[in-house]
């Protein structure tokens, strides 16, 4: 009979597992782990601080998903969930390579400290609908990727590129794909604007 009792570094592995390795100190304190607990963990070199309240379980191979679960974990307070160029890349759809990783957090969210070099964030009220999971990973979905890259203005073409991919790879109905190709067209011509 096992009789082994689970160590808070086994709890802190549970909760990382399905995060690409990642946790935040609030989700180790609701499943019972001590936050000084965390603290001497990464002292030992058990887990890595990357950020406040954020942090990775070294036994983890990094993977190419990390840097997303990461900044989705860092805004602390709100989920991030990955949006624009970054989604996009997320979803395989165009040839679009961002040099940030693009996060949106609520409006009322206030950011009170410096933002990572390498996240761009950008405030708007998400309908759940709105929403949907990558790797397990919060993304916005393919339409409202596409809407969110119309408004900062990415290249007609990626987007153009970006509407097809989501179609061949069933992510985006042949009528969301119509709707999100009229959108471009009249941002290419604001007198077409109703």
């Amino acid at each position: 009979m096992n009789t082994q009792r689970k160590t808070a570094l086994d709890t802190i592995f549970e909760i990382a597992e399905d995060q690409h390795g990642y946790f935040t100190t609030k989700q180790a304190v609701g499943a019972g782990v001590d936050a000084r607990s965390v603290v001497m963990m990464a002292r030992r070199g058990s887990i890595e601080r990357l950020h406040q309240g954020v942090y990775r379980v070294r036994r983890f191979p990094e993977n190419p998903f990390g840097q997303y679960m990461e900044a989705t974990m860092w805004p602390q307070g709100a989920e991030g969930i990955i949006s624009h160029d970054s989604a996009l890349l997320l979803f395989e759809m165009s040839d679009v390579n961002p040099s940030t990783v693009h996060i949106t957090v609520p409006h009322q969210f206030r950011i009170r400290r410096a933002v990572p070099q390498f996240l761009t964030v950008y405030h708007s009220d998400l309908e759940v609908a709105e929403i949907t999971r990558v790797e397990n990973i919060p993304v916005t979905t393919p339409g409202r990727t596409v809407e969110d890259c119309i408004r900062s203005h990415v290249s007609r073409a990626l987007l153009l590129q970006a509407v097809s991919d989501g179609v061949a790879q069933g992510r985006v109905t042949k009528s969301e794909a119509s709707r999100l190709r009229k959108l471009l067209a009249q941002s290419a011509n604001p007198e077409q604007r109703a």
